[in-house]
């Protein structure tokens, strides 16, 4: 199996679809606006519940120097639950909107991709088999996000074991009094240990769940079949998505530290711009980067159907029955006979 080929594929299938990427791109946008805008919310609501005092404000503006810390310290005083909160409702929201337009955009976007990797074909009533691709693609996007929470939970509960199996009592005058430290080869320990652990079961799962949509829009499965099948055909065809991945992931950091040299070289630029033209190009930036990055996100999708559809291919071949004949003593063998020279 040749990996460049199936990369060229995927770059060749995205130029093919544009109206495909477009789509991608335009879901992609709203999560992110939608998201972005109600973290803004948040956090407006957030700092206008503060109570600041006169006394706060004057040392905010800084005429006493080293009173500033000390003055957010006191507006910041017991607000960390109301923080806790608007923090898990973002959160939450955030994930909402990401699900919806994720899935909207594999349900528009998956089937025009792959529909020429399929081998297998589709159904005569493609309502009914749209309905149930965009029904299963939906639900393995709602747990895609929910094992993102649960990953950043165990992270969490990671952190909070490895914070108090490191606790060491600080001893004064043959009393404790509540004072402890931390030991941090303790602390260090727990954290590599137990976070590898859960970062290595969350991105095997992860891999699986972000394959398994591939598979469920090109062989029509449902959300364990296609489930397992991405979990087999991952472990039979390593080195083709592995390759895939490397190198979109290289393009990804190309990408990444392209567009940092550009902002750093053009910072003095951006500085003299008037502000409305100077948040102007910073969008327009972004919106080229974003635009790469859902480029190169769609052609591994589409190089990983042409991975799939190979390894379809595969499987189905049946190789020809060979048919030996057993020569008999006195028989001619064909290949010993002269040739027979053609009639004048």
């Amino acid at each position: 199996m040749n990996e460049p080929k199936a990369i060229r594929s995927g770059f060749q299938a995205v130029l093919q679809h544009p109206l495909a990427f477009v789509a991608e791109l335009a879901c992609h946008w709203a999560a992110s606006i939608a998201a972005g805008a109600i973290a803004l919310y948040a956090l407006f609501s957030f700092l206008h519940s503060l109570p600041v005092s006169d006394e706060d404000a004057f040392l905010l503006r800084g005429m006493l120097p080293g009173y500033t810390s000390e003055a957010i310290q006191h507006i910041l005083k017991g607000s960390g639950p109301r923080l806790v909160v608007l923090l898990l409702i973002v959160s939450i929201s955030a994930g909402v909107m990401h699900w919806l337009a994720t899935s909207a955009g594999r349900s528009a976007v998956l089937p025009s991709l792959l529909g020429g990797f399929c081998n297998t074909p589709y159904r005569e009533d493609k309502l009914i088999a749209s309905y149930g691709t965009t029904a299963v693609l939906c639900r393995l996007q709602a747990l895609r996000v929910s094992l993102t929470f649960t990953t950043v939970l165990a992270d969490l509960g990671v952190l909070a074991l490895a914070e108090a199996n490191s606790r060491v009592p600080v001893i004064d005058l043959h009393e404790t009094r509540g004072a402890y430290t931390h030991d941090p080869r303790v602390f260090f320990g727990v954290l590599f240990v137990f976070g590898g652990i859960v970062l290595l079961a969350s991105s095997v799962l992860d891999w699986y769940l972000e394959l398994s949509p591939v598979l469920a829009v090109m062989r029509r499965s449902g959300v364990r079949d296609s489930f397992r099948d991405a979990a087999a055909i991952a472990q039979r065809r390593a080195r083709q998505f592995s390759t895939i991945s490397l190198v979109h992931g290289a393009l990804r950091i190309l990408l990444n530290a392209a567009i940092a040299i550009v902002l750093f070289a053009s910072l003095n630029l951006l500085v003299q711009l008037p502000f409305q033209l100077r948040w102007t190009t910073i969008l327009f930036v972004l919106g080229i980067w974003s635009s790469v990055q859902r480029f190169l996100g769609l052609s591994r999708i589409a190089a990983w159907g042409r991975v799939i559809m190979w390894d379809d291919e595969y499987n189905s071949y049946v190789p020809p029955a060979v048919t030996k004949k057993k020569l008999e003593i006195g028989m001619p063998h064909p290949l010993l006979e002269p040739p027979v020279a053609p009639a004048m």
